[in-house]
Order: structure tokens, then sequence, then C-alpha cells
């Protein structure tokens, strides 16, 4: 008889997706075949075990010769079982292939698990992890940080001043928040002031020489977060922003309306740490996020999106197709990529019905449209 190990265990789902948890997602996949990954993106019910308010998932691995090159289900949880009968009706129709009662499932291809790419525990609609990936393959598009410093990041601003009044001496523009209230349109200016702590003076003048025009957000709400990135007319620095170089107002607005769009969201959603409702980006995610190459067209298209929407208040995800700066965003970003406007506002919607953006239970599919997402032929 052909010996099986199986190994079940309930962890944090962003361990699925945070850089510190990749030897281990590696080191299982060689050893294991992951044969399922289950996620509540119940909003009310957003883990198994007790005493904790993260989201937690399910992982179900088996050792076994017969498990070479077979795709992982990622299985999201619609709403969680509240009893033992639920339970047991739900764990049925998982492992019957039943699911569109219960929740949705994504097969994810072999050698992305194996690579430590499990991303799908993240969505609701798996067909999002698919999409991101297809963007950090597509050739209009390069890394942020290929040509644009990105940095200091928050924690290095907050070592370095303290907050102050503008009539202290030596004080500075500084954005120090990324509430809703205080920033809401994509042209934003320093709502504060920082000035060197007495200690840091020479760290805080080396940050400084890093100040911008152009800021993205180091961490962002899910569910009620407006900006991305920001563009002041007076460089700066931020505790939850962070600057990013740029050569010129055209070059930094463009850069800005991208930052925004809902491409970008899709692959800075795909790598979330801390929470999946209120993520943080360390400064290597941030430099890996995908901007169109320097000869892309649609560089001019991206200023005039921005020059068209600076000032109109941004909206939530949620409300993606009510949002008048996305929709005129995400038009010159289709042209980036090289695809249908429509293409892009169905990311859009898809975008703004996931459970952790809306707040709200995924809705139910009709029994005419398929809930699997199989992407492991892909």
């Amino acid at each position: 008889m052909t010996s099986i190990t199986t190994l079940a265990k309930v962890m944090a789902a962003t361990g699925c997706v945070a850089a510190s948890g990749s030897k281990e997602r590696i080191f299982l996949a060689e050893r294991f075949h992951i044969e399922r990954v289950v996620t509540s993106h119940d909003p009310k019910r957003i883990n198994f075990s007790e005493n904790t308010a993260i989201h937690e998932c399910l992982l179900v691995a088996r050792r076994s010769p017969s498990a070479e090159d077979k795709a992982t289900e990622f299985f999201s949880l619609r709403r969680m079982p509240t009893t033992p009968e639920e339970a047991i009706a739900a764990s049925e129709a998982i492992a019957g292939g039943q699911t569109t009662e219960w929740g949705s499932r994504t097969l994810w291809p072999a050698e992305r698990v194996e690579a430590g790419d499990w991303t799908p525990v993240q969505w609701f609609d798996g067909q999002l992890a698919e999409i991101a990936y297809r963007l950090s393959q597509d050739s209009h598009l390069e890394p942020a940080g290929l040509r644009h410093r990105i940095g200091p990041e928050g924690r290095r601003i907050r070592d370095a001043y303290r907050k102050c009044s503008a009539e202290e001496p030596n004080a500075v523009p500084v954005f120090w928040s990324v509430s809703t209230s205080t920033h809401r349109t994509m042209r934003s200016s320093p709502e504060g002031w920082g000035r060197p702590k007495e200690a840091k003076q020479s760290l805080a003048g080396k940050y400084w020489n890093q100040r911008s025009q152009v800021l993205v957000a180091q961490r962002h709400r899910t569910t009620n977060g407006l900006l991305t990135a920001i563009w002041s007319p007076e460089t700066s620095v931020g505790s939850g922003w962070v600057p990013v170089s740029v050569d010129n107002k055209t070059e930094g607005t463009a850069l800005a309306a991208w930052w925004n769009s809902t491409p970008a969201r899709i692959m800075l959603l795909n790598q979330r740490t801390k929470t999946l409702t209120y993520p943080a980006w360390s400064l290597a995610q941030l430099r890996s996020i995908r901007i169109p190459r320097p000869g892309n067209p649609a560089w001019s298209a991206l200023t005039e999106a921005w020059e068209a929407a600076c000032d109109i208040e941004m909206a939530p995800l949620s409300q993606g197709e009510e949002c008048k700066a996305r929709r005129i965003i995400d038009r010159a970003a289709a042209g980036a990529l090289q695809l249908d406007e429509e293409q892009v506002a169905e990311w859009r919607r898809m975008l703004a019905i996931e459970p952790t953006i809306s707040n709200r239970p995924a809705p139910h599919p009709s029994s005419a449209v398929s809930n699997v997402r199989d992407t492991s032929s892909l």
C-alpha cells in the first residue's frame, strides 16, 4: 500500500502571500501536494479559530507519489458555517465540487504553488489573482523600481521628524495622514508640518533630499480608502506616503494616474500583508508594481486623464462604477495595456463586489454562471 501523510493546519491568510512566509510555502509545496486552501470571505466571520480578528485559512496537504503536478484548489467561503451540521454540509459540498451555495473555487497551477505563489487566497473571485499574474507578465509594463527611486518609507520619517507647527524653525511640509477625510483627490497638498528631531538632523536631511511631488500609499483601507497615489504642487515626504522620484510634472501626474487605476490596484491588492482589509506594503513590494514602459504611447493619455480627473473626489473601490475619476483613469490604463476599455471596466466591477472591499457577502451567482476558475492549464 502507498503511504499517504496528511497535513491540516489553520493559518493566517496573509501567511499565504507575505514575503516572510515564502520559505515555508515553498518547503511545504516541495514535500506535499497542497491539495486545498479554504479561506473565509464572510465579512462577519473571517477566522476559523477563536480569540483572533484576522483572516484565516485552512490548509490541507497530502504527501503521495501520485500528487505530482496536481493543481491546488483555493476555496473561498461565501459564509462561514455556524453549526456542526452546516460545517459537515459545507465540507461535503467542497469535497464534491458542489460549491455554488458555499462559495467559489480556483484551481491554481502546481508550478506557481511550488514557487510560493498562493495569491488566490486573498480573493473571493480567484480570477483576480489570474489577472494580477498576467499583469506581472505583460510586456507593455515594467517594475516601477527599475527607473524610479521609491523611498524613504513612512517609519523612517516618523523616526527622524516630529510633528510641529508651520511657525517652528526648520519646519517642512509633511504628508502625515492617509485618512480619507484629509486627502480625497489626486491633486493634494501636505496637511501637516515636521521638524527634524535633535538627534536625527543628519538622517532627516538625507530623507528630505528624497522628497518628491509624487507619493504612493504604503498602507490602504480596502473598504473605504480612496487614493493609492497623489501628486502635490510641492515636494514632500510622508508617514503613510512614500515619495517616488520623477523628472517632471508630466511624468509625475501620469504616474499618479496609473497608480490609482484599476490594474495598479489589482497588483497592489494581490500582495497584501498585515491584513486583507488594511494591507501595508514594503518598499520592495511598491517597487515591484508594474507601470507602462517609457515608450508606451499611453503615457500622454494618462497625463490627460490626470488633468481631467485630478480635482474630482475619488470614491472607494466598492463604488467603482459611480467614480467618475476612476472611469477616466481606466480608459487611459486600458490603452497602456492595449486592452478594450470594457475589459478594464469589468475588472473594476469585479473589485467592487469583493467581500474584503465591499464589506458585504459575495453575491450569489445564478445557476447558469460557473463559479469555478480553472487556471491550472494557463
